[in-house]
C-alpha cells in the first residue's frame, strides 16, 4: 500500500474532534455491509487493511497528543487541507506550522478515529 493510498485513506476517516478529556475509542466492529470490503471477503488484501487501521489510529493518537510533527508525517509533501471558511493550507510544512499553533491554543483535545469500511 502506498502512502498516498493511506494519507488518502486517514483524511477520509471519520474524526471526531474536540476539547475535553483525551479519548481514542476503541474499535468497532464491522457494519454488516462492511464486510463485504473486509479482510475476509479479499484475503489478500487483509495487510493494507491492518495498515490503513494502523494510519487512522495513529492519526488521532498524533492529534490527541497534540503531536504535529507525527501528524504531519502521515500527509504527504504535497498535502493540501481544506476547511469551509478558511484558506487552504499547502504543503506538510505549512501543515505542521498550521497544526502546532492549533494544539498551542488548545492543551486537552479529544480525537476517535473509526473506520467502518474500506474499499479498494
Amino acid at each position: 500500500m502506498t502512502r498516498a493510498s493511506i494519507v488518502g485513506f486517514v483524511a477520509l476517516t471519520l474524526m471526531t474532534v474536540g476539547d475535553g478529556m483525551a479519548q481514542i475509542a476503541a474499535p468497532a466492529p464491522l457494519p454488516r455491509a462492511a464486510l463485504a470490503a473486509s479482510p475476509l471477503a479479499n484475503p489478500a488484501r487483509a495487510k493494507d487493511h491492518v495498515e490503513i487501521r494502523a494510519a487512522s489510529q495513529s492519526f488521532a493518537t498524533a492529534f490527541q497528543t497534540g503531536d504535529a510533527k507525527a501528524l504531519t508525517a502521515l500527509f504527504t509533501d504535497e498535502a493540501e487541507y481544506l476547511d469551509e471558511g478558511t484558506a487552504p493550507i499547502h504543503g506538510r510544512d505549512a501543515l505542521a506550522k498550521s497544526y502546532s499553533e492549533f494544539f498551542a491554543k488548545r492543551k486537552e483535545l479529544t480525537a476517535a478515529a473509526k473506520t467502518e469500511s474500506i474499499r479498494f
